[in-house]
């Protein structure tokens, strides 16, 4: 069985709270995404295996985005997984081994 689940059914916890526990350790920019095209910004305290996932506005996994083994320090992720989904809202999460590190809420015009 691999460590991360791919494509979680539902989050269990409204983005807002996380948010708020998460203390912006995730980012994106540019927000809302421009022609669908943004870039994800984070910072790893520790080395290991990370994953970064698309959800849309109902909590659907959209792609799983990046899941391998980083360094420690800050990282940047160019991301085109908007260009071909509708207007609205999206979630980026960033997990590691030790859970959640960061969810951020993306706007696609």
């Amino acid at each position: 069985m691999k460590f991360f689940k791919r494509c979680l059914k539902e989050l269990t916890t409204t983005v807002l709270d996380l948010q708020a526990k998460l203390e912006g350790k995730l980012q994106v920019f540019p927000n809302p995404a421009d022609n669908g095209l943004f870039r994800a910004e984070f910072e790893l305290r520790s080395a290991g295996e990370v994953q970064l996932v698309l959800y849309d506005g109902n909590g659907r996994c959209i792609k799983d985005l990046l899941s391998k083994y980083l360094t420690d320090g800050r990282h940047q992720i160019v991301i085109e997984e908007l260009k071909n989904v509708p207007s609205g809202a999206y979630y980026l999460t960033l997990t590691d081994q030790q859970g959640v590190l960061g969810v951020v809420a993306i706007a696609k015009n």
